[in-house]
């Protein structure tokens, strides 16, 4: 039937399969016909192929954009994750392209974030809770008002002393909302959720909100402790975890590497993996070849011995990255505008 095919059915080939512009519109109106593992696989192909320069990024932002009434957590996983790294390569775009990609996310998800909503009960299957979080997070990072504000309520609740106000399963990303309102009194309560965990899950989740908060002032701090003995040397790249999802992060990871690289060097041995995990995660969130440059001359007068497999994954990462939004920018963006994403 030339009305209806789809290629490497159930996935069950390790290869990835393009079509043309016509038969990605296709598949997404024809979604219903296919199973869980070819929904996932159309997506995930979609993005793989929308990266490397084989179809355009619009195939798809379209594809994912018909499947927001789909029920299986490991689709939605797959989609949230593959739009999750479109944005991220996004990030030192203009802000306005940033709100209509987080518009375009809200459109998405949260319906059905706030249909399913976020009380965990016993009698919820494995499959419905990983669900509720997935959307849950999902719409939180979009800044979604309505589960923002249900998470930002959560945290005065559990700050105020009732420690079941956030359930354990959405309590990373009610920090992680926390951090992205920002303000110096979140920060506080967080740091002091950091010195004074319930557990250890909960100790590292606020770690890595701490790296969340953008202000200038508070990167600053964030970036201070971990050098001053306030973090443990092996916990060090937590924080930075959350510094990189932010431009202003990203900028001031990079800056701190530089400007005590020595000392870093002197902590963290090459023949440790952390010096290359360090390095990875303090230039990997660039997107431009210039930046490409401006690492590899910092490097350029200094030994890479034990972290230099770590250095070129990460120019890799970046070139791949460049590549992508350079090719794709324009197209984003009109995709962008003719569906009304942009606010003005």
């Amino acid at each position: 039937d030339p009305e209806f095919f789809k290629v490497n059915a159930e996935q069950a080939g390790i290869f990835v399969t393009s079509y043309s512009d016509e038969r990605w519109d296709k598949l997404g109106q024809q979604a219903d016909k296919l199973s869980v593992e070819d929904r996932t696989g159309l997506v995930a192909d979609a993005k793989a192929l929308s990266a490397s320069g084989y179809t355009s990024s619009t195939n798809f932002l379209k594809l994912i954009s018909k499947l927001n009434n789909e029920s299986s957590f490991v689709v939605w996983e797959q989609i949230v994750n593959s739009l999750f790294s479109l944005k991220t390569t996004w990030m030192f775009e203009p802000e306005e392209v940033n709100d209509a990609l987080n518009e375009f996310t809200k459109e998405l998800v949260a319906d059905k974030a706030h249909g399913m909503g976020w009380e965990f009960n016993s009698s919820d299957s494995f499959a419905t809770q990983r669900l509720k979080v997935e959307m849950f997070g999902a719409a939180c990072a979009a800044k979604d008002t309505r589960t923002e504000t249900a998470a930002l309520e959560m945290f005065e609740k559990y700050i105020a002393g009732d420690k079941k106000a956030i359930p354990a399963l959405i309590k990373p990303i009610v920090f992680n909302a926390v951090g992205r309102n920002g303000g110096v009194e979140n920060y506080e309560k967080i740091y002091q959720i950091y010195l004074n965990p319930t557990s250890t899950d909960e100790k590292l989740a606020a770690l890595r909100t701490l790296g969340r908060f953008s202000d200038p002032a508070l990167i600053e701090r964030t970036l201070g402790y971990l050098l001053d003995g306030s973090v443990l040397t092996q916990d060090i790249y937590i924080p930075m975890q959350g510094l990189r999802t932010h431009k202003e992060g990203v900028n001031a990871l990079w800056t701190w590497l530089q400007n005590n690289w020595d000392e870093i060097v002197d902590r963290l041995p090459a023949e440790l993996s952390m010096l290359g995990s360090v390095v990875t995660i303090t230039t990997s969130g660039f997107a431009s070849l210039e930046a490409i440059k401006e690492i590899k001359q910092f490097f350029s007068t200094r030994s890479t011995k034990g972290f230099d497999q770590s250095l070129a994954q990460s120019l890799d990462t970046i070139t791949s990255k460049a590549q992508w939004v350079n090719r794709d920018r324009e197209v984003v963006s009109q995709y962008l505008k003719d569906n009304g994403y942009y606010k003005n």
